[in-house]
């Protein structure tokens, strides 16, 4: 969550024959219904949802709820209208990330709860790089993309995700409180993803300034959700090493970008899977 062009994690599922199920996207009755009831109040607001997958997801994490989706799918249409995130490329958003906040991800896999996971080296997060309307853009489109292969699965959406924040060297300048704001806007009022937990592996002294500053505008859930620990402790946080940041004295040494074009193509079969599953189906927009 904090300074986080957040993003990925998550050891890949296995994807089974098109044939059959991707594991972990099966829709109940349930939650059927509930993607039909939010898809006909989606047509008549003359909102947009990318495709089905996206519509069972802001169900789940609504729990059927239509008002609380079809808010979070306003503020998205937003975003991505003001921002004009669709002329930018998946592509073209990562090289914008490689180029200007060097190093600044890293993996991790899933927790002991089998939760997805994002990694930041907070301190080569560089927010005074966010200068022009492009750079924005890039950067609304990388978080967009990395947040999709956080929830790679209809489990993967119900489970929740958590960040993972590495501060052993963030100081002042890799905070910047408008991108903040945009982001934190994106994680709690957009974005259908469940964000269950927020690590802060040695935070600085002066986190908790921050906190309080940034409370302004984050819910308190998300605030509570905050779990500052060495990363002596970090392993504890795992069932299996193998999942755990190499440099936190893991086994997990797969190249952040890597790990998260593994996901995303997970991401990608999974659309397409419950894209032709029928059912209810909201207006589209392309990423």
């Amino acid at each position: 969550f904090f300074f986080l062009p957040l993003f990925l994690l998550l050891a890949p599922l296995l994807v089974m024959s098109s044939s059959k199920m991707c594991v972990g996207n099966e829709i109940s009755d349930e939650e059927k219904e509930w993607m039909r009831k939010i898809d006909e109040a989606v047509k008549a607001e003359g909102l947009m949802v990318e495709n089905r997958f996206m519509l069972a997801a802001y169900a789940i994490v609504s729990k059927g709820d239509v008002a609380k989706a079809l808010h979070r799918i306003r503020n998205w249409n937003r975003i991505v209208t003001t921002h004009r995130i669709n002329e930018t490329s998946e592509k073209e958003a990562t090289q914008w990330f490689k180029v200007n906040m060097v190093d600044v991800f890293y993996s991790v896999g899933r927790d002991a709860e089998g939760m997805t996971g994002y990694g930041i080296r907070n301190g080569n997060f560089r927010p005074d790089k966010v200068v022009t309307d492009d750079d924005l853009r890039c950067f609304l489109r990388g978080l967009s993309d990395n947040l999709k292969s956080n929830t790679m699965t209809i489990e993967d959406v119900r489970r929740g995700s958590f960040f993972m924040g590495d501060m052993s060297t963030m100081a002042w300048e890799n905070f910047n409180l408008n991108l903040q704001k945009k982001m934190v806007g994106v994680l709690q009022d957009s974005f259908p993803i469940k964000l269950k937990r927020l690590v802060f592996v040695n935070p600085p002294s002066f986190i908790w300034a921050l906190i309080k500053i940034m409370s302004v505008f984050m819910k308190k859930k998300l605030v509570d959700r905050i779990k500052p620990i060495q990363m002596s402790d970090v392993p504890q946080l795992f069932s299996d090493t193998a999942n755990v940041p190499a440099h936190m004295g893991g086994g997990m040494t797969l190249d952040a970008w890597e790990k998260r074009e593994n996901q995303l193509k997970i991401y990608r079969a999974s659309v397409a899977e419950v894209e032709s599953g029928g059912g209810p189906r909201a207006a589209t927009v392309a990423m």
